[in-house]
């Protein structure tokens, strides 16, 4: 077989080599990317791409930097010439230091590095090597040396501002999901930062990333074929000669790993859009904005006149002001978060003070419970599903939180009918948390429902309950019970629309909107055209998700971290936990609800006998069918009556430095508890930093 790289001419070599640079990099790239995607290559080994470069453009390079010295020494005479590649790059790195050393007094110099070495290497390879001798040979390659320069170097600027825009998008996407699912709100940062050159900031107007793709890249196409032309004319070979077969070869790889791509995409397109399809079969929406809307107000209206006085109302006085609370205040709204406390005389005479101030502004928003909760206006749109506003839900807990201590000062006053008003008012809050659109909006309704809880328990110690509504509570809780699967559903066709959108507003720009709204967007949707690799990349993450959200119920969501990690399904890994923590929060719900149903069967155990059972078995069957079972386990939850070891909250001072410290102490009392999610029982404590997660439900008996 004949040899075709053994015609080819000097010139021919060297575009060859800087071929095998520039399209045989991404050729050579697009065929690893192939494999590693879908997850045939392990992921690790993504750190094997700088290797081609590293491999690639040194040898174009050195033969660079040889083929113009042995072109200096035919064009040139004396000493200096021959050696001007090299004395002439020394010159060029004491240039480059002096200008890093000035630069080191601005701290954000070494964003700037990156695109200094790029110019260096630019002009060196581009400027320095071959414009001697090609003005030695003729002004005519002279010309096309400059003018290779000059696409050389505006190419480079365009494609590196094209890759800052990709850049700060996907990484402001991974950081606001962290922001989002770590804190539950956006921090607002400045992006002016990413958008600059050797320090100096580019006008946003300029920052559309198709039009600097392409630009970039014709730039650099123009600069190969001027680069092939002074070649021809430095050589006095044909173009032609320029372009042997090998190179052909080579560029025509480049165009069907492009093209391939192209395919790949469509495939993954055709993928998400059934596997969106199979959602909306599953919860019959498509996930979508319009289907969130459609699920969330299901027909009501909502009411901003309502919420925006909700928000406020709690914290304005008898004459409508506002004032920030005292230190101590605010030590006392954090014991409201535990179940046994201590309080001095004067602390609860501060609290009290508290909520009579606040007593007039209370009322009346008690008055406007009692017609119901309207629906608080979301505006869910799409690419902006993240960045819904959700103010309401941290109202919704700490009015929970403000319910519970005024049950406690009715407890404290033996008013009977108020505490139980009181508590229904925070029942009612809960019941409508039920209906929220979002799973963060889920987490907090369990949270309203379980200050509901510790505040009934406080009824049922101080035996304020009667046996009707004993009963009609129990059936309250078994009605809760029933409805968490709807509950889970609905968080799970939320994240299902979150995830999808997500990978929209990413490619759209409005991602970054959700920052800071004057943020201008800046978007990516001609990224297929330019990178169908990572286009492709992100289309299978989408399936991958939609997938996992194919599912009946939070427990039938696959556990990602049992699956291979791979490039497709690493979005997977961020996405999900959340969902597994969602389950057992749900599951923690119903195991309290069924807790608390043995408690009340406790008091009516006792009011018909004038004691509490010693065993769960005293109960049944006339006050339960049954010992409920532990959600987490499948066995009936567990009993205590007698010694009961709690954590007791009290208000200490030290250095100055008001807190809440919580001493262990045993009581008399009644618990009911599930061993929970780590299925270990651990006597009914609950404290993260020793694993430790049962959940129960007490009262004190003495």
């Amino acid at each position: 077989m004949k040899n075709p790289f053994r015609e080819i001419s000097s010139g021919g070599m060297e575009m060859f080599v800087l071929t095998m640079a520039t399209f045989g990099a991404y050729t050579i790239i697009s065929i690893f990317l192939l494999f590693w995607i879908p997850g045939f290559i392990p992921l690790e080994s993504i750190f094997l791409i700088p290797a081609v470069f590293l491999i690639l453009l040194p040898w174009w390079g050195i033969r660079s930097v040889r083929f113009y010295n042995r072109l200096n020494r035919e064009l040139f005479t004396g000493w200096l010439m021959p050696h001007y590649a090299f004395n002439a790059f020394l010159v060029l790195l004491v240039f480059a230091w002096i200008i890093v050393m000035l630069r080191l007094r601005d701290s954000d110099f070494p964003e700037y590095w990156g695109q200094l070495l790029g110019a260096v290497l630019i002009v060196y390879f581009f400027g320095i090597l071959p414009i001697p001798a090609a003005f030695k040979k003729s002004r005519k390659a002279g010309m096309y040396a400059v003018a290779c320069l000059v696409c050389v170097t505006l190419g480079f600027l365009l494609l590196f501002l094209a890759w800052k825009i990709l850049y700060y998008n996907l990484s402001s996407a991974f950081i606001i999901i962290e922001e989002m699912y770590e804190h539950g709100e956006i921090m607002v940062t400045d992006v002016n930062r990413w958008f600059s050159l050797f320090g100096q900031k580019v006008p946003f107007t300029w920052l559309h990333f198709g039009w600097l793709t392409g630009l970039g890249l014709l730039l650099l196409l123009a600069a190969y074929l001027l680069y092939a032309k002074m070649l021809s004319e430095l050589t006095g070979d044909s173009l032609r000669k320029m372009f042997p077969k090998p190179v052909l070869c080579l560029i025509g790889s480049t165009a069907t790993c492009h093209l391939l791509f192209f395919l790949l995409m469509g495939i993954a397109a055709i993928q998400g859009e059934s596997g969106r399809r199979k959602i909306q079969d599953r919860f019959g929406r498509y996930p979508s904005a319009e289907g969130m809307n459609e699920l969330y107000f299901a027909g009501q209206k909502p009411d901003k006149a309502f919420w925006d006085y909700f928000c406020m109302g709690r914290f304005l006085d008898d004459n409508g002001i506002s004032k920030p609370p005292e230190e101590k205040e605010v030590v006392l709204d954090e014991i409201i978060t535990h179940r046994f406390s201590e309080l001095t005389g004067e602390e609860k005479r501060i609290f009290s003070d508290t909520i009579t101030k606040l007593s007039s502004s209370l009322m009346k928003l008690d008055n406007r419970l009692k017609n119901g909760i309207p629906k608080f206006p979301l505006e869910m749109k799409t690419d902006k599903m993240l960045a819904t506003q959700i103010p309401h839900l941290n109202s919704m807990r700490v009015f929970c939180y403000q319910t519970k201590w005024r049950t406690y000062m009715a407890l404290e006053a033996e008013n009977k009918q108020e505490a139980f008003r009181i508590l229904e008012i925070t029942r009612k809050m809960a019941r409508y948390g039920e209906g929220e659109a979002f799973i963060i909006g889920a987490f907090v309704d369990i949270t309203c429902y379980n200050i509901y809880l510790d505040t009934l328990e406080q009824l049922v110690e101080k035996h304020m309950l009667t046996r009707e509504l004993i009963q009609m509570i129990s059936q309250e809780l078994l009605a809760l019970e029933k409805r968490i699967p709807q509950m889970e559903k609905s968080s799970l066709y939320s994240e299902a629309v979150c995830g999808n959108d997500v990978f929209r507003a990413v490619l759209s720009g409005q991602l970054q909107m959700m920052r800071d709204e004057n943020t201008l967007i800046i978007p990516i949707r001609s990224l297929p055209f330019f990178l169908p690799q990572f286009q492709w990349l992100l289309l299978q993450n989408q399936v991958s998700l939609l997938r996992f959200y194919d599912a009946e119920n939070l427990e039938a969501i696959p556990d990602v971290r049992k699956e291979k990690r791979t490039p497709s399904n690493w979005v997977a890994y961020l996405f999900t936990p959340s969902l597994r923590s969602a389950y057992i929060k749900f599951r923690g719900l119903i195991a309290r609800s069924r807790a608390e149903r043995v408690i009340l069967a406790c008091e009516l155990f006792r009011m018909d006998t004038g004691k509490y059972p010693a065993s769960a078995s005293e109960l049944v069957p006339k006050y339960l069918d049954s010992i409920p079972e532990d959600p987490f386990t499948g066995k009936p939850l567990l009993f205590r009556a007698g010694k009961i070891r709690v954590e007791v909250w009290k208000i200490a001072e030290k250095d100055k430095i008001v807190r809440v410290v919580g001493e262990p102490k045993e009581i008399e009392g009644i618990q009911v508890w599930s061993v929970g999610p780590n299925g270990k029982n651990d006597d009914g404590i609950y404290n993260n930093q020793k694993n430790q997660n049962d959940i129960r439900a007490v009262i004190q008996t003495r």
